[in-house]
C-alpha cells in the first residue's frame, strides 16, 4: 500500500525534514518518493530504515557509488537535495560526522539561498523604482509584496544557518 502526504520545509530546516521522516518510518512508513511538499511513502516494517538529507552541488556518479557501498541508498533527488535511507541498525544515521563537513554543507546551502535572495532583491528593488517612475497598479503592489515576503524569508534562512554554523563552532 502507498500513500501520499504533503508537508512543507524550509531549505533551512532541512533537520525538521530528516526528522519527520524517521518518525514515519517509526510508524512504518518508507519513503519512496520525494517531491515539492509531497512524500510518497509505502506501508512496510516500521522502524525500518533511517533517513538522512544532503545538499549537494554535485551528483557525481563515483559519490553515489560510494554512498552505495557503505549501504546508503539513494532513494531520491529533488532540485538539489538528495534523499537517502540505510537499514536501521540502532545507530544514528549521520552523512557528516565531523565538524568541517557539516560546516562545509551548511555553508552549500547558504550559498544557494544567497543567490536567489539577490535574484528576488533585484526584483523587489525593481518594482519599488518601477512604482515611483511609472503607473503602479495593484497587481504591481502584490508581486511587490511577495517579493518583499520572499526576500525576508530568505534573509531570515541565511541568519538560520548562520546561526547553525556559530552554534557547530561553538561546540567544538
Amino acid at each position: 500500500m502507498t500513500k501520499t502526504f504533503f508537508k512543507l520545509f524550509f531549505v533551512w530546516d532541512y533537520e525538521k525534514e530528516e526528522q519527520w521522516l524517521n518518525e514515519m518510518s517509526k510508524k512504518g512508513w518508507q519513503l519512496v518518493s520525494p517531491g515539492l511538499g509531497f512524500y510518497k511513502f509505502k506501508k512496510d516494517t516500521p522502524n525500518k530504515y533511517n533517513y538522512a538529507l544532503e545538499f549537494v552541488s554535485d551528483n557525481s556518479n563515483d559519490y553515489i557509488d560510494f554512498l552505495e557501498e557503505t549501504g546508503i541508498e539513494v532513494i531520491g533527488k529533488y532540485f538539489n537535495w538528495n534523499y537517502y535511507r540505510k537499514l536501521n541498525d540502532g545507530k544514528p544515521f549521520e552523512i557528516y560526522n565531523d565538524q568541517e563537513s557539516k560546516i562545509s554543507h551548511l555553508e552549500r546551502i547558504k550559498r544557494f539561498l544567497t543567490v536567489f535572495l539577490v535574484i528576488e532583491g533585484f526584483f523587489l528593488f525593481y518594482n519599488i523604482i518601477d512604482m515611483f517612475t511609472s503607473d503602479f497598479d495593484k497587481y504591481d503592489l502584490y508581486s511587490t509584496f511577495i517579493f518583499l515576503i520572499i526576500v525576508l524569508l530568505f534573509t531570515y534562512g541565511i541568519y538560520r544557518i548562520d546561526t547553525i554554523i556559530k552554534k557547530i563552532k561553538k561546540i567544538n
